[in-house]
């Protein structure tokens, strides 16, 4: 990838392409300045620093229950309708969810709260079509296996 700094805007002639894929067409994508990440996309954290947030969605001592469920609620639109986008997060019944990705790693984030579990993940690639499917066939074994019991904590799910 070409590297930008504040001493060379300009771009280099040997700029290299991330190319992303659609469909089984390929497009090269133009990669922005990669100086100083700071919009979004600019979470950068390990396994142990996820645990800790999910879990902090269930009550913490900085932040009331009440006021952190405030992110899933479904805000009613001027038309009257309701989006199904609270704050930061995509809404279904029983999960609340959220992609993200930066050059050359595509991420998923979904809460389950009714059964306070959490799935996260992480592909170090991105097409994000190809990674959407699999956590499409992800959370279906998950419906699959628990199905009975409802549990996704007890549930151990090969993929």
């Amino acid at each position: 990838a070409a590297v930008r700094t504040l001493l060379t805007p300009q771009r280099s002639v040997n700029l290299a392409n991330v190319f992303l894929q659609f469909g089984a067409k390929w497009f090269a994508h133009n990669i922005p300045w990669l100086g100083g990440v700071a919009w979004d996309g600019a979470v950068f954290c390990g396994l142990n620093d996820l645990v800790v947030w999910d879990q902090l969605w269930y009550g913490n001592p900085l932040v009331s229950y009440a006021l952190l469920q405030e992110a899933f609620n479904c805000p009613k639109l001027n038309d009257g309708t309701k989006s199904d986008y609270g704050l930061g997060w995509s809404i279904k019944q029983n999960c609340h969810w959220h992609t993200g990705g930066w050059l050359g790693a595509t991420t998923y984030i979904a809460l389950y709260p009714e059964s306070r579990c959490c799935l996260i993940f992480l592909d170090n690639s991105s097409n994000y079509f190809r990674s959407k499917k699999i956590v499409i066939e992800i959370e279906d074994a998950l419906q699959k296996s628990t199905a009975g019991s409802g549990n996704l904590a007890e549930t151990e799910i090969k993929v």
